[in-house]
């Protein structure tokens, strides 16, 4: 669902680059899509680089999220994109598309990337690894925005404005 296709070019890219080794891993279902995503990996060359877990729990997804050291997330179309405050309010800088709600959510500190262009891809792979650290309390504030504590005081905002 996130383009794995897409971050897959993207880290052989990176590895052409001999730029930093990282190591995807891609959680969900069995299924035709994950092992059409592991062929690409082994034809790309980075199969030793991809690890699978069955599906994760949402409530299980926090102390994940914080392991990871960016969060690639180029689904060509996403409904709101929870994934992206998710993964900010945990550590991780997300790299997104350029058009989009993921774009929207993650603002400013977004990494986009056209899933279609390799190079852009392992560009902005290569920018969220190395500035992951400095943008660690923003991401947080950024992910601050969509609390749900913040959408019922806006909902309630809303009626009180109908009212």
């Amino acid at each position: 669902k996130k383009n794995i296709p897409a971050v897959l070019r993207g880290l052989a890219e990176l590895r052409r680059r001999d730029g930093p080794q990282l190591h995807l891993v891609i959680s969900g279902p069995e299924g035709r899509e994950l092992m059409a995503d592991l062929g690409l990996a082994s034809q790309l060359g980075l199969a030793s680089y991809v690890s699978t877990l069955p599906v994760v729990e949402e409530q299980d997804l926090p102390s994940l999220y914080p392991m990871a050291s960016v969060a690639p997330l180029l689904s060509p179309s996403e409904g709101f994109g929870l994934p992206v405050p998710a993964a900010l309010a945990c550590g991780p800088p997300a790299v997104v598309p350029p058009s989009g709600s993921q774009r929207e959510v993650a603002g400013e500190r977004a990494f986009v990337a056209d899933p279609d262009d390799a190079g852009q891809v392992a560009d902005a792979l290569m920018a969220a690894v190395e500035q992951r650290e400095e943008l660690r309390y923003e991401l947080g504030e950024r992910a601050a925005h969509y609390s749900w504590t913040r959408a019922a005081e806006r909902v309630e905002e809303l009626w009180e404005e109908l009212a």
